[in-house]
């Protein structure tokens, strides 16, 4: 009997193969082949504590003999025959969810019939983060922190109609997860109504047809929680028959696919956010598509940082999947800031996304932001006050069309001034170089310092402020 070590592939899935082989060296027969995976996230990569493997063997192999211990402990997991694949029927396979993983390393031993076949190394994270985005920005301000709006407390809406307003302080802003459901009534241009039982549904419920053809009751299950200390939401078409769906009973009215939200702007991040990419699709849920995003994965709430949008993504994705089981692929959506993030999230990590829908596209934000402060505070207020001609006046400032500079750059936000602070974060902590110095710097470049890096030069004169 052999017994393999992990293989690491550069993909977003960790794979162990082993082979039990039996008779002489002369002779090698394999009598079963065992291949584990994480899903949907590497196993290098994996948070909460709980991860969803799947464990796939030759056809004939029993799958009720197959059992997981956990650095050599029995192991706390839920193991079933995975339910049919829709690109792939064939497979002979099941869906396990291990509970009790401690951070950092740990060892999975798959056994068929008390015999170890195969293992995989699996790295847990807390659930709060960071994986490898980098230290967590300190200050960060949770939801409850937030400078208030015209007097009254900033609210994350829920959709059902409620709000959070409180209950999430300390460094990690976490709150409890909570579970809603929301209808969509019949009628033109109508909202989500709250429901408070799945099961029982008003009469003036809507009704939808999804992608593979199912009428279902439009009922929407909507979970909302924090991670990576976002507040993250998922919405599925709900069940009637059952309000605790689980990856071996996805809701039927899912089509097995994945919309990931991307919300726009540009600011440098220290604070949880109010919003999401927004989750409640009526077109994405009706036609059977689930739902996510979080207030990381908004652009002006996440600091125009594309590896903690990614990272966040990839772990609200894998609680998804604990939940329903993983999608079959991740399509991302959004505009402006949103498309910078699954541009970049695409390219730089694969496999947390496999689609993207970027509407008013920008490739990223700093690049396009180097040229701002030259047109901004130099180049548009001079050049204005003299009688120059546009070509003259592009000439000099070396873009492609005076427009550029007069209608683009110009107009923009300060992003890169670091006392250029969104007005949720509280006035007494933001930066001031004369009343605040060591206050919040809020241009992009310090909200991703985690990415440049940090370095001060005593004899070279601050950034200014305008």
């Amino acid at each position: 009997m052999r017994l393999s070590r992990a293989l690491s592939l550069p993909v977003l899935e960790s794979v162990a193969v082993a082979a039990v082989l039996l008779g002489s060296a002369a002779c090698r027969t394999p009598d079963a082949f065992v291949t584990i995976v994480t899903v949907p996230t590497p196993a290098d990569y994996v948070s909460g504590g709980e991860t969803l493997l799947r464990i796939e063997a030759l056809p004939g192999t029993d799958l009720a003999a197959i059992s997981l211990s956990l650095d050599g402990s029995r192991a706390d997991a839920v193991i079933a025959p995975a339910p049919p694949d829709r690109l792939r029927r064939d497979q002979h396979a099941v869906l396990a969810l291990l509970k009790g993983l401690v951070l950092g390393e740990n060892e999975v031993v798959v056994m068929i019939d008390g015999e170890p076949v195969a293992s995989l190394t699996v790295t847990n994270y807390a659930i709060e983060g960071p994986i490898f985005s980098g230290e967590h920005l300190d200050p960060y301000f949770c939801l409850s922190d937030l400078a208030p709006s015209r007097g009254a407390p900033r609210r994350f809406a829920i959709g059902n109609g409620e709000s959070l307003d409180g209950g999430m302080h300390g460094e990690n802003c976490s709150m409890e997860r909570r579970i809603d459901y929301v209808y969509r009534p019949t009628g033109e241009d109508v909202d989500f109504q709250p429901l408070a039982d799945p099961a029982s549904v008003p009469s003036d419920v809507a009704h939808t047809m999804t992608s593979e053809g199912k009428t279902v009751p439009f009922v929407v299950r909507l979970e909302t929680g924090t991670i990576n200390r976002a507040i993250y939401q998922t919405a599925v078409l709900a069940d009637q028959a059952s309000s605790s769906p689980d990856p071996w009973n996805p809701p039927s009215g899912w089509n097995g696919r994945l919309v990931y939200t991307f919300g726009g702007g540009c600011e440098a991040g220290f604070f949880q956010g109010t919003s999401t990419g927004r989750v409640l699709r009526a077109d994405m849920l009706g036609a059977g598509y689930a739902v996510a995003s979080s207030t990381l994965n908004v652009n002006a709430q996440g600091g125009c940082n594309d590896p903690l949008s990614a990272e966040t993504a990839m772990m609200v994705k894998e609680r998804f999947a604990e939940v329903y089981g993983p999608p079959l692929h991740t399509i991302g959506s959004g505009g402006s800031g949103g498309a910078m993030q699954q541009l970049l999230i695409a390219g730089a990590y694969p496999g947390i996304i496999n689609g993207i829908m970027p509407t008013l596209t920008f490739p990223d934000a700093v690049t396009y932001f180097i040229d701002t402060p030259d047109c901004r505070l130099l180049l548009r207020r001079y050049l204005n006050d003299r009688p120059l001609d546009e070509e003259t006046k592009r000439v000099i400032g070396a873009w492609a069309t005076w427009r550029t500079c007069e209608n683009s750059l110009g107009p923009r936000p300060n992003r890169i001034g670091p006392d250029n602070c969104p007005a949720v974060i509280p006035v007494e902590a933001r930066y001031d170089r004369i009343e605040n110095p060591s206050g919040v710097r809020c241009s992009i470049y310090d909200g991703m310092r985690s990415v440049f890096g940090t370095q001060k030069y005593e004899e070279i004169t601050p950034t200014p402020t305008v």
